[in-house]
């Protein structure tokens, strides 16, 4: 279940949001040490809850860690959260109620199809590693230490990253790879 933080919302406003009909968790929270410590799927904030000590910390840690695959929205303008490629400002989120629910689903696609982007990436690396590791290692050997994925679909990560110039090559009933993965990357 997608989480979602909400933070310095009116009770109105964070009724609107809940009462979306989406299925999140939903987490309202006073104080922004807690937007820091919890990683939620979509945040949204208003600005002008921060005071300056909270703005610069939590501007500190976005800068920090952009850019991410969770999504924010500020319901404000503010110069500070410029230039994070996750943060966009919705100034009108709550002038029409009843778009609230098409933009929170369009921002928690777009956040899913990035974590499910970032994982595919993690899997093509972590395959590419264990034939490295495991020279003449089988399709079947590499799908059981990759859990969670088909046969079909390791040969397809493979097929992958041999488009992407790596060679990777399949002798003697296992798969090889003839470059240093640390030359790769």
């Amino acid at each position: 279940m997608q989480k979602v933080i909400l933070f310095g919302l009116t009770e109105p406003e964070a009724d609107i949001v809940r009462d979306s009909g989406l299925q999140c968790e939903w987490a309202v929270y006073d104080i922004y040490q807690d937007v820091i410590a919890h990683y939620a799927d979509l945040t949204i904030i208003n600005p002008a809850a921060l005071d300056e000590e909270g703005k610069t910390a939590l501007v500190g840690f976005y800068r920090e860690i952009d850019p991410i695959e969770e999504k924010v929205i500020l319901v404000a303008e503010d110069e500070n959260f410029s230039g994070l490629s996750f943060v966009e400002t919705i100034e009108d989120l709550f002038e029409y109620p009843d778009s609230v629910p098409l933009i929170l689903m369009k921002k928690l696609k777009e956040t899913r199809r990035d974590v499910d982007y970032s994982r595919r990436i993690m899997l093509a690396i972590r395959i590419l590693r264990l034939i490295s590791l495991n020279p003449g290692i089988t399709t079947r050997q590499l799908t059981e230490k990759v859990e969670g994925i088909s046969c079909r679909s390791v040969k397809r990560y493979i097929r992958s990253l041999q488009a992407a110039g790596i060679l990777i090559d399949y002798e003697d009933k296992g798969w090889i790879c003839q470059m240093d993965p640390r030359e790769i990357f």
